[in-house]
């Protein structure tokens, strides 16, 4: 199996047990088709003091798990939802715009440092593909959730994290999990 991680932070943000496919238009990002995912919740009844021993016919009734409604990618990888980009939206585009403007050059600083050794070439590239990706972003901007890795959800600010976007269909369900292959590294698990 290969496990794809954050370049930067080394959050696990994905692997090949979903299908991923290359997205038209969009050099060097892949997508993943998500859905939702129903997950227990469970109760833990010893919290509330229950003794089972004790409660006559009715000892082993018990409490009924809860279910709750999830997306499957976000649950198997423990992402984190960074709602700060929607709180901006409310305010202003230009605010919007700039957040993540300053976002970018500081993830891009960061990763051009760690990966020094990359060649001209691979940089250019980069700041393109980046270019290309957030005009997606924008251009689809009410239909757009960003995620960061488990670790990384106060980190996205100083910009030391990378951010996958969920986009959702017209109707609000989720539709693919956007990410760029230039923030991602690959290893086998």
């Amino acid at each position: 199996m290969l496990l794809y991680r954050d370049v930067v932070s080394g959050d696990e943000m994905l692997s090949d047990a979903f299908k991923i496919e290359d997205v038209p238009d969009l050099p060097n990002v892949v997508r993943v088709k998500v859905k939702n995912i129903e997950v227990k919740t469970g109760v833990d009844e010893s919290a509330f003091g229950f003794n089972a021993s004790a409660e006559g016919e009715d000892a082993d009734a018990g409490a009924d798990d809860a279910v709750k409604t999830v997306i499957d990618i976000v649950e198997g990888f423990d992402l984190k939802s960074f709602d700060m980009f929607h709180d901006l939206q409310e305010t202003a585009a230009k605010q919007t715009k700039k957040f993540m403007s300053e976002y970018l050059k500081k993830y891009l600083k960061l990763h051009k440092e760690k990966h020094s050794t990359c060649c001209v070439e691979k940089k250019e590239d980069l700041q393109k593909d980046i270019t290309a990706l957030m005009a997606f972003v924008k251009k689809n901007w009410s239909n757009v959730a960003l995620f960061t890795g488990r670790e990384s959800e106060d980190t996205i600010v100083d910009g030391s994290c990378s951010v996958c976007f969920l986009t959702y269909s017209e109707e609000g369900y989720p539709e693919y999990m956007y990410y760029c292959k230039h923030f991602l590294s690959e290893e086998k698990a």
